[in-house]
Parts: structure tokens; sequence; C-alpha cells
């Protein structure tokens, strides 16, 4: 019998590279898969072996620079947001959901849109922040000010305080694309900061404060952003898609296709049937 477990990361758990280590163990194929979250790397490692991989100088959540991993495959390249600031790093006693922030996925990105990069696939999911994306943009070189005019702190510390985004007078973007499985609107009972704010430390008075500055970054952009899948990886969305014109697919779909999960089990099931013909 032949057996494929696709296998996902689970927080607190055996990471996707531990899982498949035990095919050493059990006559089963194991193949690394992620929504975009955790494990995105690996799985995009197992179906392009010849992916190189690169380290840029970046900041995790709470501003540490760290070397952050991305890989490229021909014109495209993949990042892991819960690679550069993400929550599982961060134990909880140290968890600042107000002044963490997504300036690190900015750095990484700002860094692959001055190569020869045409593509980008974002997996979204896993992080430590929940500040919109607004330090990324922030990254970018985008001035996000308050009412006299002054840069606002990175985090939802400063994002409240927000009146304006003054976007840099050129940028060069390559085509974004996010990848999720989580589809959370942006606001409300079931939006990022209710669903996702207690998972990164927010107290229920800051819960409160996360919702407002989200609303707040929503009204200064001047678009309707509470929409699905906006919610995701720390509402990040909301500035890649809603400011700088990437698009979001769902994670598993666009995933299965890159893995070319059909492929896989087409194959398994013809060595199978060769198999039983050979006894």
């Amino acid at each position: 019998m032949k057996t494929i477990f696709f296998v996902n990361a689970l927080k607190g758990s055996l990471s996707t590279d531990e899982i498949c280590k035990l095919k050493n163990k059990f006559p089963i194929t194991f193949v690394p898969l992620s929504d975009g979250g955790d494990g995105f790397l690996e799985t995009v490692s197992y179906a392009y072996p010849r992916a190189k991989k690169h380290y840029v100088a970046a900041q995790n959540a709470l501003g540490k620079t760290k070397k952050a991993p991305y890989l490229t495959y021909k014109n495209f390249a993949f990042l892991e947001c819960a690679k550069i600031a993400g929550l599982a790093e961060i134990k909880p006693q140290n968890r600042k959901v107000l002044t963490s922030s997504s300036f690190g996925i900015g750095q990484v990105l700002k860094y692959i849109s001055e190569t020869k990069i045409k593509t980008v696939f974002v997996g979204l999911g896993g992080v430590a922040f929940n500040d919109g994306g607004a330090a990324c943009l922030q990254a970018f070189g985008y001035r996000l000010l308050d009412e006299k005019n002054k840069e606002i702190p990175l985090g939802i510390n400063g994002l409240i305080k927000l009146k304006k985004i003054v976007a840099p007078k050129s940028l060069k973007l390559p085509k974004i694309i996010c990848l999720s499985d989580v589809e959370n609107k942006l606001l409300g009972k079931q939006g990022s900061a209710q669903i996702y704010g207690p998972q990164k430390g927010a107290s229920k008075q800051e819960v409160v404060l996360i919702e407002s500055a989200l609303k707040n970054f929503q009204k200064v952009i001047g678009k309707n952003l509470n929409k699905k899948f906006y919610g995701a990886s720390g509402a990040l969305p909301v500035a890649l898609c809603g400011v700088l014109g990437g698009k979001i697919k769902k994670g598993t779909d666009e995933i299965f296709k890159i893995i070319k999960a059909e492929t896989l089990v087409k194959k398994r099931s013809e060595e199978r049937r060769v198999g039983k013909e050979c006894r």
C-alpha cells in the first residue's frame, strides 16, 4: 500500500521538517504542506528543489535584527512572514502586540523589489504583529504622519495617531500574491483584532485599541478594506493589497498547484497498480 501524508505545522508541535523526517521510520510518503503560514518555505523547497535560499537583514516583530530567509526560483520569489516576524520565536511573556510591527516584512519585500524578480508570493500567517502592515509601508519609504505632520512610531501605539500617508515618489514593485486560508475580515467579532489579537498576547483593552487603530488606518487609506482575508496575518493585506496593489489567493489551493499534488497522487496510484501486476 502506498500512502501519502500532506503534513502541515501546528503551533507548539512538530514542524513540517520534523514530521517529514519520520519517512525513515514509516513506509509513508510525507509531503510538506502549508496554507501560507508556518512551513511555507519548506513546502516550496520540496516543490522546487533547485530553488535558491537567500538571507537578508531584517527586523523581527520586536525590532531585533536577524537574518531573514526567502527563496527564489526562476523569476519568482517566496517569503514566509512567520520566518521574518513570527509569533513562535517570541516567548509568551515577551509578546508586546502594541509595539510589535511588520517593518521586517517590508524590508525583505523592498530588497526583493530591487532585484529582477517579477512575482513574489507572500505566505501569510503566524506573525506577532497586528498593525495592518503599516510598518511594512514605512519600510518601503511611505511617510505615515500624525496631525502635526510627524512620523508615527512603529506599531499600534503609533497607528492610532495616523492622520496622513505620503507615498514615496518612485516605487518599483513586483507582482505581489498573498496566500492564506484565513478568511476573517478586517474588523468586527470575526475580525483581525478580536480573533487573533489574544493569540498575540493582547488583553481585552488592547484588543479594543487594535480595533480602533485598524479602523483609523482604513479611514486614512480611504478604502473599504473590511473584506474577507484582510484580517489575516496581523491584517497585513491592508498594506500589501489595499495600498501596494497585491492580490490574495486561497493558500492551500495555490500550494497544491505548486507541489503538483494531483500528479503525486496519480504517480503513487500508478506505482501501486504496477506493483500488483508484477506480483
